[in-house]
């Protein structure tokens, strides 16, 4: 039998209690470097990550795909041709600058015929113009309006689009004196205006400052275009030896000429010759309505004038368009026998109250007289009053009895004969006028002073007008007193 001491087994105890402490030790001590041997692989993992995801992105912005290396040879692409259409344009226009100044130079040699124009008579300054014209549009036209006068004119196709003529160089001329396009801030419109050429004559020719042709057939207006457009380039704006003052424009449009606003228009010119009836009475009710002084140049009348006596009632708003004269013989290209009809808008005539003649005295009948021959004779120029009355004292201070018979030698107008036969007893007045359009002027006042009122010149008082022949001393010497009062 075996016997333990107490005492042993307590050491014995200590000794197993200390073995395992030594062995908890150990493990923590295991377990403490296995993780941080985790903590690193861990943390070695997180960094090759985080490399890699940085690695990417480097990639993907500095190493581009084949999609986007594409792309960026697409763009490079388009920015070479882009710069060889730029160098491609930037020579056009360099072309386009030779060939503008090319064209200047031309225009400007045309200025230069006759070479010397301030030599040329003032008479034959029209002429002169004409010649600079023609040399411009020979210029400035395209070959095919040419063609266009080769092919056949007429209705063809039953419309009047097919049937084309033109005004000529001189009569436009002419037409433009009469309707005012010398006095400065004129406004032009030719409505039908075709290829152009007036449009671009008046504004090459005169003082208007702007010139507007409106055509809706599409071949003539391109045509006209394409002449100012060359014009424009060539940088002339007008013919005449001294260029206008002022800001100038001509511009064609395409557009119905009935939906076009003219409230700025002193002066229009319309080719009517086919113009419908309805278009015209449209045009009338369009053109009363522009301001008083405005001038219409057309080739039909108005279907109130047409026939005769206007038929109109006398409060009519179209009454502002009154007819001022007839042109005849004006050439154009289809012949010299055409009518042009000028009107005016004049609301102050239209539609003032009717002259009282019986009321009024003698020089206001003789003023209505003078005013109403005037608006028909644009020439007509009547004698200064105060100029009148001087010489009318001066004649009746020669004792005037009722069998006198006084003749007016020389005189300027019919404002001394017409006074005399209203103011003196005379039985007799005649007028002996300077060749030309004198006598019919002053017989044309006698007629209407004798239809404003018929009873005031006394029947058996004669007024008789008549002109001179061959130079005015010459007549005297080879007219004896009886002579010249012999019919």
């Amino acid at each position: 039998m075996r016997v333990r001491s107490r005492g042993s087994s307590a050491t014995a105890g200590n000794d197993v209690a200390a073995d395992d402490h030594a062995g908890d030790e150990l493990k923590t001590k295991a377990g403490r470097s296995l993780l941080r041997r985790c903590c690193r692989r861990m943390f070695l993992l997180l960094a090759l990550g985080g490399i890699a995801t940085i690695f990417q992105f480097l990639r993907q912005y500095h190493a581009p795909d084949d999609g986007a290396q594409q792309q960026q040879q697409q763009q490079q692409q388009q920015r070479q041709q882009q710069q060889k259409v730029n160098e491609g344009e930037d020579a056009t226009k360099a072309v386009l600058k030779s060939v503008d100044e090319v064209l200047s130079d031309s225009l400007r040699l045309c200025m230069m015929r006759p070479q010397d124009d301030a030599a040329v008579p003032s008479s034959d300054q029209s002429e002169v113009l004409l010649q600079r014209l023609k040399c411009v549009f020979d210029q400035i036209y395209p070959p095919r309006e040419q063609e266009h006068w080769m092919q056949p004119q007429g209705p063809g196709d039953g419309t009047a689009s097919r049937i084309y003529g033109e005004i000529p160089p001189k009569s436009v001329n002419f037409l433009a004196q009469e309707l005012k396009l010398d006095v400065p801030g004129s406004v032009f419109y030719d409505l039908g205006s075709g290829f152009g050429r007036m449009v671009l004559q008046i504004y090459l020719t005169t003082q208007a400052s702007r010139a507007v042709g409106v055509e809706i057939v599409e071949d003539r207006y391109a045509i006209a275009h394409e002449a100012l457009d060359t014009l424009q380039r060539g940088g002339l704006t007008s013919v005449l030896h001294e260029a206008p003052n002022g800001v100038r424009n001509a511009s064609m449009l395409k557009m119905n000429f009935t939906e076009l606003d003219l409230k700025d228009a002193t002066a229009i010119y319309m080719a009517s010759l086919f113009f419908p009836k309805d278009i015209m009475w449209y045009l009338a009710h369009k053109l009363a309505a522009l301001r008083d002084g405005t001038r219409i140049l057309t080739l039909v009348q108005f279907p109130f004038d047409m026939y005769g006596t206007r038929r109109l009632p006398a409060d009519s708003p179209l009454q502002a368009l009154r007819q001022r004269r007839r042109f005849d013989e004006v050439g154009m290209t289809w012949g010299d026998q055409n009518s042009v009809f000028l009107y005016e808008v004049d609301r102050a005539e239209a539609f003032k109250p009717p002259f009282n003649a019986e009321a009024a005295s003698n020089d206001e009948l003789l003023a209505e007289a003078f005013q109403s021959v005037a608006k028909v004779e644009e020439r007509f120029r009547p004698e200064p009053v105060h100029l009148t009355d001087t010489m009318l004292e001066a004649v009746k201070s020669l004792g005037l009895q009722v069998a006198d018979e006084v003749c007016e030698l020389g005189g300027a107008g019919a404002g001394l004969a017409l006074r005399l036969a209203l103011d003196s007893e005379v039985s007799r007045v005649i007028g002996i006028l300077p060749p030309g359009n004198e006598s019919r002027f002053a017989s044309a006042v006698h007629r209407s002073l004798t239809d404003l009122d018929p009873s005031r010149i006394p029947w058996h008082r004669r007024v008789t007008f008549k002109p001179w022949h061959g130079e005015l001393h010459d007549f005297i010497s080879a007219t004896s007193g009886p002579e010249t009062f012999q019919e």
